[in-house]
């Protein structure tokens, strides 16, 4: 699923005006996983295999019960990054395809034996979300701020690797750190 198809589904889904507000974390939760499934780490072009979506599925509807019962002030994008932070936490990245880029210092990846996420990135954007702003607008916001969150992720990926050893190569364990994930726009 692309970035564009993504918005699409959710301005739908908003306009239809969902039911309650756990569904649309449940909406939400899937939409997000789904397009998150289909990018991959910037460098190494590697995906995700499984997000946490249960913890981002908790905090979205923690965060949305607390909106509905909020007395002052607004809200922000800002206060929707811990659920989304969350779906990174525990996240195991896929094991096939390889990285395309070997390891450091050998010259061929053989097997990915793990790959985890280590850093659920950071959530920066803090824009004034009221209640009065076009559903456009708002999931135009959330795009930007899922955009940039995902550049800030960071994972772990332990290879077989063969390493430069005379006369013949060696294969032994290499380790590959990435930062940035990357969805079709």
């Amino acid at each position: 699923m692309s970035l564009s198809v993504f918005k699409q589904n959710l301005i739908q889904y908003m306009d239809a005006k969902p039911n309650t507000s756990d569904d649309f974390a449940e909406f939400l939760v899937r939409e997000y996983d789904v397009l998150i499934k289909s990018g991959f780490d910037m460098i190494y072009q590697v995906p995700i295999q499984t997000g946490n979506t249960q913890t981002m599925e908790s905090l979205l509807k923690a965060f949305l019960t607390m909106n509905n019962y909020k007395k002052e002030g607004q809200l922000t994008i800002g206060d929707w990054g811990p659920a989304f932070k969350g779906y990174w936490m525990g996240a195991q990245g896929a094991l096939f395809p390889l990285p395309v880029i070997p390891a450091p210092q050998t010259l061929e990846n053989l097997q990915t034996q793990t790959h985890i996420i280590v850093n659920p990135g950071e959530w920066s954007i803090d824009l004034p979300t009221p209640p009065v702003l076009k559903t456009e607008s708002f999931v135009e916001i959330l795009a930007l701020a899922i955009t940039t969150h995902i550049m800030t992720v960071q994972g772990l990926i332990i290879t077989l690797s063969l390493y430069p050893v005379a006369p013949t190569p060696v294969p032994g364990p290499g380790v590959i750190n990435w930062t940035g994930y990357s969805v079709p726009q």
